[in-house]
């Protein structure tokens, strides 16, 4: 694939990102199965939320300049994949954009009733795309798929179930919008 890079070194970088951006999309899914929000909770996922965009950013750059550019390079079906890949990675990419960059995304938060459901369905649609994208890339790679470490793909909870009310130490402030 890459001149720079073979196949494995090229793996264990994208297993890399994805190992440190995984933890925090699976970390938002699960806080965001609280009822009520507290301003340290706010405040941790914007925080969160600064580190997860600055890590998919550093990611992006490394796929398309590592991955898909030497698969487009290539032609044939490697291109084809190559720029369907990137295709998928951009137009994610502009979806989480517009999530946070959205005029009212500094107060959504505030507005934990709504926000939470916004932020779940754009949190599972991140984590649905970065598995799905790992599996794809591992493929263009020419990797068996008996290599991709499945534990660190999963959730610890269930993506999908009625959220459950998860109470904060007392000394906090809470905060219910409701």
């Amino acid at each position: 694939m890459s001149s720079i890079m073979n196949k494995r070194d090229l793996a264990a970088k994208l297993d890399a990102h994805q190992s440190a951006v995984l933890p925090i999309v699976s970390w938002g899914i699960r806080q965001m199965h609280r009822e009520t929000s507290t301003a340290s909770l706010t405040s941790e996922l914007t925080a969160k939320r600064m580190e997860l965009t600055r890590l998919l950013v550093d990611y992006a750059l490394f796929k398309h300049r590592d991955v898909f550019a030497p698969a487009i390079a290539m032609g044939g079906d490697q291109a084809v994949e190559g720029m369907r890949l990137k295709a998928a990675c951009i137009e994610m990419g502009e979806r989480y954009r517009a999530f946070i960059r959205s005029p009212d995304s500094g107060q959504r938060i505030h507005d934990w009733s709504s926000y939470r459901y916004e932020a779940l369905a754009m949190a599972i649609e991140l984590h649905e795309h970065l598995v799905s994208e790992r599996v794809a890339i591992r493929k263009l790679l020419g990797l068996r798929s008996k290599d991709l470490p499945v534990e660190e793909l999963a959730i610890d909870e269930p993506l999908f179930h009625e959220p459950q009310h998860q109470t904060e130490p007392e000394e906090e402030e809470e905060i219910d919008y409701i």
